[in-house]
């Protein structure tokens, strides 16, 4: 499944709400990425 994260200052109003429904999906995403190459 493609992840869309959103731009950051792209809804200022929204970005409390953002950050707190992304920051898990983010911490899972790097974990994952921790096994592959350094970007």
């Amino acid at each position: 499944m493609p992840l869309s994260f959103p731009v950051h200052g792209a809804l200022p109003h929204d970005d409390g709400v953002t950050f707190r429904v992304w920051a898990p999906a983010a911490d899972t995403v790097t974990l994952e990425l921790d096994d592959g190459p350094s970007l």
